[in-house]
């Protein structure tokens, strides 16, 4: 029964971050280690490994090998526990997603225990009938690939929405408040030089995950300073917005939601990349390139 208890976590474990993968690619996004397109491979090994353990402990194949395997795993996840406490953030470890909160500290706790567990049904291989390992060998395979079959990587997928050559920024068909606003905002921000200017709606998940994924990337490239926000919101639910994606030192303005939709063509979120006014890049949340918007903030003079 321990065994396939341990099993069940796994699985529970691999689910919960397949359910919230988003979430989680930006977690390990956000460490600093790996580019984006890394970590959305890596964390999708990880489900991976934890699927192929959790079907092998609770079907009972290849004993002695899923034991030894599990053992590696939870070590490994402890030790990285123990350094994300020392010099991390502190901040939700995401083992289940955002669907169970844990502070590293209590998943370290929670790792030495299932550990413990492990070492209490340690068992060895057992003789099973050929068409059993058969059977088993192609479910523990399958959860292998599944996370690459229900949520590929957004690398292999999506690309940039094109940009017509010449096209620039302009709001001059907004209403009369929107202008003023965004008169404002480029009176001490002006459009000369690099920006990208990002558009969001603040009760937007994918919004807030984009604001999210592009502070990271502004920070890790040192181009922060040329980011800007429109949004639409109160400024009420717009400080939550930039506190949970970490935007809050990003200068910010709103608009109407009528005049937000007018400069996105109503594809939200969006992220616009300009030089001079004239738009280079057209981003959204799936398509953000990481390899375009910091070689384009490092390099002067880039054109796509």
């Amino acid at each position: 029964m321990l065994r396939i208890f341990l099993g069940l976590v796994f699985l529970a474990s691999a689910s919960a971050k397949l359910m919230d993968i988003d979430h989680v690619e930006l977690y390990v996004y956000g460490l600093g280690l790996f580019s984006f397109d890394q970590s959305t491979v890596i964390i999708r090994l990880v489900i991976s490994a934890e699927l192929f353990l959790g079907l092998g402990l609770v079907i009972g194949l290849f004993k002695r090998l899923i034991w030894w395997l599990s053992l590696l795993l939870l070590l490994f996840f402890t030790l990285f526990l123990i350094a994300d406490e020392a010099f991390g953030s502190g901040e939700n470890c995401n083992c289940f997603g955002t669907f169970l909160s844990m502070k590293p500290w209590l998943s370290i706790t929670r790792n030495l225990f299932l550990i413990l567990l492990l070492f209490f049904c340690r068992q060895h291989n057992v003789r099973k009938k050929p068409w059993f390992n058969w059977i088993g060998a192609a479910i523990l395979l399958s959860g292998v690939v599944i996370p690459f079959i229900l949520s590929p990587p957004d690398f292999i997928y999506f690309k940039a929405s094109a940009v017509e050559p010449g096209s620039l920024f302009t709001y001059h068909h907004c209403s009369d408040d929107a202008r003023q606003t965004l008169d404002s905002l480029f009176a001490e921000h002006p459009l000369n030089g690099k920006k990208a200017l990002c558009f969001y709606t603040t009760k937007c998940e994918f919004c807030q995950k984009l604001a999210r994924k592009m502070s990271i990337m502004a920070n890790r490239y040192d181009f922060r300073e040329q980011v800007l926000i429109i949004y639409a919101g109160s400024p009420e639910t717009f400080k939550e917005f930039s506190a949970t994606s970490h935007s809050a030192t990003i200068p910010a303005v709103a608009v109407p939601l009528r005049d937000l939709i007018r400069l996105t063509k109503g594809d939200l979120p969006t992220i616009l990349v300009v030089e001079d006014s004239a738009i280079l890049y057209r981003f959204g949340y799936r398509d953000l390139s990481e390899r375009d918007v910091s070689n384009f903030f490092r390099t002067p003079g880039v054109q796509p």
